[in-house]
């Protein structure tokens, strides 16, 4: 049975009372947004003028075209009151009938939800269709879907070498797997929806795919690739809606994606397969279980494109980009939405949090890039510049590697007390530039180049923090003649490829060292405990760097480093390892062969502290610290 919708079609007349002007910008008011143009953000309905191509099909009644315009008033109530997709789907059905153009009804709904002050969630509930309780999602611009599935050397042999073991609780699972020879690597593939030509609806369209190369002489390697290796959601040309059908049944596949030529069509013959009358044939496809399929939207944050999950709203774009804490980006957060396919401001308080639940549509910009000024300087290395932060006088002059520059503000100014110390931040973190593809005999290059540029005279006490050890320990190799002594602390390390490499902290204190996994290795002090001891400004400069996607180091550069390394030692260089007192086997083990790296070795334990332990002891470091110097001027 036909809805009838209350939207009446009316011709504005030629001499309506001018208006007063109206704010050109959103603004986030309670639990409404209202829009540019709109003064009263208790404004009942609103008659649209709106430019769009007109069809040479019949309108409905409820709309009339004059002069390539389509005129149309939308009450609240109206819009406060539908089904999940109502709005999408009726301009697509008045798309349907040509009333408009091929392709405008997405524009034709968009500008109706822009029209009147709405609840944020009530406009995302009008556009998309779709049922989180069934698992099902209508694939409308502007989603994008994400297919990641694996790359192997033989299509026909097993992933796995075992059954996967799965653990969890009510708020997950994990599943603990080993993987064949088999598996090299993995594909991640982007497609678009995108407004058909000629017809009503859309059409699903490769953009890209990632291959990433996990083994052989291609290791760590991303190729970049115009076309999917294989293109999963092919469909003939009738198809012109979509809808993602989760599966969480015991099938031998995760998801469906089932098409047709209208809306109508579409829900008979999701409902016929969804109940087993009909089988996923003709205008499906299924896919695979070790394929993962996602629907996602595209916004931009600090001025790059990202994809955040479908119903995502501001505070998780901002996690996105690596912010643990999105209230601490308010002070300086820009936050832009299309109106009429252009970019406005939204205003809001920005002593309020509502902002951050502001639910995402696709298209939005979000920035809050103000750098702060730094406290060193910035030293060009070749062809771009690294920060650096040095204090205090006298030899040997202590470099820090590891972490950020002001994560050791806890130690850097005791340290200034009795010798010159610098702190710097490598290549793409922080205030520094983005330099070449980081890699370990780079990140040395590119430490040498700093203290030569920057007129920082040798010999250096090297504190390496975390990987930065295994950075400070290739240096030493690489210029001994420039080292005075060492100090590693809680030096990261690689477990046995076959072990899990988690990448979260331990549940208690007296964690081992950071394990080196596939990922990046994040630099996360915000989860220990000691964090808080950080001043305040200090936590905030932590968390506007994380905000800048920093470079950071992953499992296989500091294979390389450890490659690099080799066997070497420190000769007789007097070496401080600072140490948790965690005792479980395989961190003692390291512990003791760090010690064997040099003959005139010493060891402090930092009880009762977690990885970051410039922050959680900070008194140890600077006493290893200072044995250090004094060890060196002797």
């Amino acid at each position: 049975m036909r809805i009838r919708f209350i939207i009446a079609a009316i011709l504005l007349c030629a001499g309506c009372a001018v208006r007063q002007p109206a704010a050109e910008n959103w603004r986030l008011q309670a639990n409404l947004l209202i829009p540019p143009g709109v003064s009263n953000p208790g404004l009942p309905k609103r008659t649209l003028m709106m430019n769009l191509s007109p069809g040479h099909g019949v309108c409905p009644p409820e709309i009339r075209v004059k002069a390539n315009r389509v005129f149309v008033t939308v009450t609240r109530d109206m819009l406060d009151h539908q089904p999940a997709g109502w709005l999408t789907n009726w301009a697509a059905g008045v798309e349907a009938q040509g009333c408009i153009a091929p392709g405008e009804g997405g524009r034709l709904a968009a500008q109706i939800v822009e029209s009147l002050p709405v609840d944020p969630a009530v406009a995302f509930h009008l556009l998309y269709p779709n049922n989180r309780q069934t698992g099902e999602i209508d694939l409308t611009p502007p989603v994008r879907l994400q297919i990641v599935s694996p790359i192997l050397k033989d299509k026909a042999a097993p992933i796995l070498e075992e059954a996967p073991e799965t653990s969890g609780n009510a708020n997950g699972l994990t599943l603990a797997v080993k993987a064949s020879d088999n598996l090299i690597g993995y594909e991640t593939a982007w497609y678009s929806i995108q407004p058909k030509i000629a017809g009503p609806g859309y059409s699903i369209t490769p953009l890209y795919a990632e291959r990433h190369v996990t083994v052989g002489q291609s290791k760590g390697e991303t190729e970049r690739r115009a076309q999917p290796d294989i293109n999963d959601l092919t469909f003939p040309p009738r198809a012109g809606f979509y809808r993602l059908v989760y599966k969480s049944d015991q099938t031998s596949f995760t998801a469906l994606v089932i098409a047709a030529p209208t809306r109508e069509e579409l829900d008979r013959r999701a409902h016929l397969i969804d109940t087993g009358a009909a089988p996923c044939s003709q205008l499906c496809v299924a896919i695979p279980r070790r394929e993962a399929i996602n629907a996602m939207l595209p916004v931009n944050v600090n001025g790059q494109e990202v994809m955040v999950n479908w119903g995502a709203n501001v505070a998780e774009a901002i996690r996105s980009a690596g912010v643990r804490e999105p209230e601490s980006v308010l002070p300086h957060l820009a936050v832009d939405k299309l109106h009429n396919g252009r970019l406005a401001e939204v205003e809001f308080d920005r002593a309020s949090p509502a902002i951050l639940n502001l639910i995402l549509i696709g298209g939005e910009t979000i920035s809050w890039d103000h750098t702060p000024a730094p406290p060193g300087k910035l030293v060009d290395v070749g062809g771009y510049r690294v920060h650096v932060n040095c204090t205090g006088s006298g030899t040997p002059t202590v470099f820090v590697i590891g972490g950020f520059s002001f994560d050791w503000a806890l130690v850097q100014p005791a340290v200034a007390s009795f010798t010159r110390v610098c702190t710097y931040d490598a290549s793409g973190s922080a205030w520094s530039d983005r330099g070449p593809n980081p890699t370990c005999p780079s990140r040395v290059d590119e430490i040498h180049r700093l203290l030569r540029n920057a007129k920082i005279d040798g010999p250096y006490v090297l504190v390496g923090f975390s990987t930065g050890a295994l950075f400070a320990r290739l240096y030493a190799k690489t210029y001994p003649d420039e080292v005075a002594a060492m100090v590693f602390i809680d030096h990261a390390y690689l477990p046995p490829p076959v072990a899990p490499a988690p990448t979260e902290r331990a549940s208690g204190p007296d964690s081992p060292p950071r394990v080196i996994s596939a990922t990046p290795i994040n630099v996360v002090p915000e989860d220990e405990p000691g964090f808080e001891r950080l001043p305040r400004e200090i936590r905030d400069l932590h968390r506007w760097a994380m905000s800048r996607n920093p470079a950071l180091p992953d499992r296989a550069m500091a294979e390389a480093c450890v490659a690099a390394v080799g066997n070497s030692t420190t000769a007789n260089l007097p070496l401080v390892v600072v140490s948790t007192a965690n005792d479980s086997p395989g961190y003692q083990k390291l512990q003791k062969n760090l010690l064997g790296l040099s003959p005139n070795s010493s060891q402090l334990i930092a009880a009762e502290s977690f990885h970051s332990i410039e922050i959680s002891r900070p008194d140890v470091v600077v006493e290893a610290i200072r044995q250090a110097v004094e060890a060196s001027r002797k």
